[in-house]
């Protein structure tokens, strides 16, 4: 859900069961709608993003801790 503009930027409104426009506050962000706290991620959306980011560390990475410089 990449988003280029602020108007644009939704978060998962767990009450209204959809993405929805959201008021942020320092602590929190919340539904323009009904008011409830969002979440950046519905469930399938969260689980997702974390098996995406698990395959990125998994991959080939290349170790410049080890590596001699000549």
């Amino acid at each position: 859900m990449a988003t280029t503009n602020y108007y644009e930027e939704k978060k998962f409104c767990p009450s209204c069961s959809t993405y929805v426009r959201f008021l942020q506050s320092p602590a929190a962000s919340y539904c323009a709608e009904c008011g409830s706290r969002v979440l950046l991620f519905n469930r399938r959306d969260r689980a997702n993003f974390q098996a995406a980011l698990q395959a990125q560390k998994s991959g080939p990475r290349k170790d410049l801790k080890n590596k001699k410089v000549s």
